[in-house]
């Protein structure tokens, strides 16, 4: 409580952006943004801005919160390269597989 955006984020000026969106009435909804810290350490956000209005429907601020999705994004990363190397493997084999789901329907061959 009581840091700006720059005190937090290395990427200020883009943060400001958002923020000035939600005031201006526009929800932002698990943007993800990938941010590097002044260490050189890398981490991801999914991004909520959301305009919060009076009774008279007047925006009168916004509720923000950047939760870190750091470790998905990793194994996101990781499942993608064992996909890739699966299927380079795959398509490389000299012995013919086939895929097939629990009605004999081929998938992949």
């Amino acid at each position: 409580m009581g840091k700006t955006a720059e005190d937090l984020w290395p990427e200020a000026d883009e943060i400001m952006k958002d923020e000035e969106k939600a005031l201006n009435g526009e929800a932002i909804i698990g943007r993800e943004r990938e941010v590097t810290f002044p260490n050189g350490e890398t981490k991801w956000y999914s991004i909520y801005k959301l305009p919060r209005r009076d009774i008279d429907n007047n925006i009168v601020d916004f509720l923000g919160m950047d939760r870190d999705i750091t470790n998905r994004k990793k194994m996101e990363k990781e499942l993608r390269q064992s996909e890739r190397e699966k299927t380079k493997i795959f398509n490389n084999m000299s012995e013919h597989i086939v895929y097939l789901d629990k009605d004999g329907k081929v998938l992949k061959a």
